[in-house]
């Protein structure tokens, strides 16, 4: 069977179609695919085609053998293809703010290009790897209700999507279905759409220049300068001393506040930090992390920072203790600041002997 499709606005996706053998009675033939015109208004349409057999016009027998005579014919025939009415739909635009290791907003607009309305519609997105979810939690898909959808009208769904921090920097695929009532009052599902999501990279930071003070038995400082490696503005940007294997080493302030950074720009910090006269003089290498906001106001943090720097030896610090309501309390022999007469906790003396310090030292 050979299909002529030069003579409709039907067109055929394959060659001509073997059939074979066709005993007395029907065959069915093979499912052909054809691709109707975008802008082809509904309706009725016919299709010729055109089909050749061989057949046996004479058979003669005799005692030794049998011969035939076989023939070809080719004949034509119209088939009849209806287009019906019924919405249909396309992808026509994906705005992203999508970000490796974020939760960000993704917006797809669809556009009905079909003939008939859709009521109570609704749009499914549906993430193809566990690397892209949707919602807060880790959800696989996400589902946005659009109402009634007229042909020609275009309809955006926003879709909150998240990336693991480990996904590759590159763009993601969602699967896009739209589901809807037609003018029957029978429900129905559109075909598989796909909708592109771009992405922007992982918001790092750098931390460079960085010094210290540190001595054992001593108080001192780390010091250095915080870098906005993009790609996006933050703010409300602090480093985090996140060391959890140095035992000895004790910030005495666990962060530092250093404001606003736009992408590129830097800025210098300096956490005190006390090193017990237990700990061994020498290079160390400590965690660090960056807190910061983002453009949507909500709270992040970057953990993948470290820095080595060196821890000198000193002098045996001198230190009296005692005990008051079976709460263990200090002070620094010497220290002789307002508020450090009085017991304090840890964490509370610790901050206020080094800024009573640090007053000392600039009086």
């Amino acid at each position: 069977m050979t299909f002529q499709d030069g003579q409709s606005p039907i067109e055929v996706n394959s060659g001509p179609v073997a059939v074979g053998n066709v005993p007395t009675g029907t065959r069915d033939v093979s499912p052909v695919e054809i691709t109707v015109p975008e802008k082809l208004e509904p309706g009725v349409y016919e299709l010729p085609v055109e089909y050749e057999y061989a057949y046996t016009r004479v058979a003669e027998f005799n005692t030794q053998s049998a011969e035939y005579i076989d023939l070809t014919r080719t004949q034509t025939a119209t088939l009849t293809i209806e287009v019906d009415d019924k919405p249909q739909f396309e992808v026509v635009d994906v705005d992203s703010d999508a970000q490796i290791g974020d939760r960000k907003d993704v917006s797809i607009t669809l556009e009905n290009t079909g003939t008939e309305p859709a009521r109570d519609a609704s749009v499914t997105a549906r993430s193809g790897t566990g690397q892209l979810s949707f919602g807060t939690g880790q959800s696989q898909s996400s589902t946005g209700y659009v109402g009634a959808w007229e042909p020609g009208e275009a309809k955006t769904v926003t879709y909150r999507t998240s990336l693991t921090p480990d996904a590759p920097h590159r763009s993601y695929a969602a699967d896009v279905t739209v589901a809807y009532t037609d003018t029957n009052g029978i429900d129905q599902t559109s075909e598989q759409l796909t909708a592109g999501i771009s992405t922007a990279a992982e918001q790092s930071f750098a931390l460079e220049n960085v010094s210290s003070t540190l001595r054992v038995g001593e108080d001192g400082e780390i010091m250095g300068t915080v870098t906005n490696t993009g790609p996006n503005a933050v703010d409300s940007t602090v480093v985090r001393f996140t060391d959890q294997d140095s035992p000895n080493v004790i910030p005495i302030e666990q962060s530092v506040a250093v404001g606003a950074l736009e992408a590129g720009e830097s800025a210098s910090f300096e956490l005190p930090i006390e090193v017990s006269g237990e700990a061994e003089a020498g290079s160390k290498s400590f965690d660090f992390g960056v807190q910061y906001r983002n453009s949507d106001d909500e709270k992040r943090q970057y953990d993948k920072l470290s820095v080595v720097t060196a821890v000198a030896a000193g002098a045996r610090s001198v230190r009296r203790r005692y005990r008051r309501d079976d709460d263990r309390r200090w002070q620094r022999a010497g220290a002789h600041c307002r508020g450090h007469e009085q017991p304090q906790p840890d964490s509370d003396r610790r901050r206020s002997a080094y800024l009573c310090r640090r007053s000392a030292q600039h009086r």
